[in-house]
């Protein structure tokens, strides 16, 4: 079975031109957060597949996201403050061509490669797209202040590439998260 769990229970909401995974006030943006092996321990979570990831929705987006890429990387419970990783770090485990959410609330996305966490390093989640023609001050969502946790970019340029930046402007305004695992060993099946 897959069990949910969150992390982040703040109920404040970003702002029109904060950085968060579905806001579009600059059209190419990209992001890295990172979520605690102890906050994933503190809330039950063991070892396992994660398999779904989800963020809450406050507004919509009025534009979708092109070429929107959700990545995963693994680095060690001791790093207290996130740094940029490189891209060989990481898994990219969601994509699609023209994202754009409908309903608010818990927006919990089915990973496309879904990922093995260790169960005793931190997590760092990845979040970019392209930028489009036009931008707007929506897309917000329900965020926890935690400092040093979070990192990102953006180009207001046309049609940029945002997954090409690289972030060095540190927020607090970490995205709450859902991170659907299932826990467990398992082995290759053997026909019987």
């Amino acid at each position: 079975t897959i069990d949910t769990f969150q992390i982040g229970v703040g109920t404040s909401t970003s702002g029109n031109t904060v950085a968060g995974p579905f806001n579009d006030y600059y059209r190419a943006r990209t992001m890295q957060i990172m979520y605690t092996a102890t906050e994933l321990l503190a809330a039950g979570a063991n070892n396992g597949i994660i398999s779904t990831l989800g963020f809450d929705l406050v507004t919509l987006p009025t534009n979708s996201h092109a070429d929107y890429r959700i990545s995963i990387a693994q680095i060690p419970a001791t790093q207290a403050t996130i740094s940029w990783q490189p891209d060989a770090a990481f898994t990219e485990v969601y994509y699609n061509p023209a994202y754009q959410p409908t309903t608010l609330g818990w927006n919990m996305l089915q990973l496309t490669t879904p990922f093995r966490w260790d169960g005793y390093s931190n997590i760092i989640v990845k979040i970019c797209w392209t930028g489009g023609t036009t931008t707007s001050s929506t897309g917000t969502n329900r965020y926890s202040t935690v400092t040093g946790h979070m990192l990102h970019a953006f180009n207001n340029t046309n049609n940029f590439a945002g997954c090409t930046l690289t972030g060095a402007t540190s927020v607090s305004t970490r995205p709450n998260v859902k991170f659907g695992i299932k826990s467990g060993c398992e082995s290759a099946r053997i026909a019987v």
